[in-house]
């Protein structure tokens, strides 16, 4: 299979939350904007887990769900095995997920607002595993 020319994103589902909850809209925008006119792809995994996750806020936020179609017809919805990270810390299952769920992609990026993932006592054990969390301006400035 050919990898996709940009990056391959695993992107939390408390992002789609953002609109159900109209915070950050204008950040949310932005970064789901570049997702789909950029070459990035959104990587899940192969039990649709994470899509579970996803599909909670479609109801709340309709465009969100006309978003992931338009993303699933372009090709920019990609499905990889999750690895098992050992990690030094406790995160919720769905969290863990999502970390393992990058380190099975070259760009092993997480994007989110969840404060459990963007702790920066976590952020050296991520560093050391090659993982990076990246918020919405994060996210924005470097896709």
């Amino acid at each position: 299979m050919q990898r996709p020319s940009g990056r391959l994103l695993v992107v939390d589902a408390s992002i789609f939350g953002c609109f159900a909850e109209s915070e950050h809209l204008g950040e949310a925008l932005e970064l789901l904007g570049k997702m789909l006119n950029n070459c990035h792809s959104i990587v899940l995994d192969y039990d649709e887990m994470v899509f579970v996750e996803y599909r909670r806020f479609f109801d709340a936020a309709k465009f969100l769900h006309k978003w992931y179609r338009e993303m699933l017809s372009k090709g920019k919805i990609i499905y990889r095995p999750v690895q098992d990270l050992t990690l030094s810390f406790y995160l919720s299952s769905s969290d863990k997920r999502l970390v393992d769920l990058a380190a099975s992609t070259p760009d092993r990026i997480v994007i989110t607002v969840d404060s459990d993932l963007t702790d920066k006592k976590m952020h050296d054990d991520f560093v050391s595993r090659g993982i990076s969390i990246l918020d919405f301006r994060d996210a924005c400035q470097k896709l």
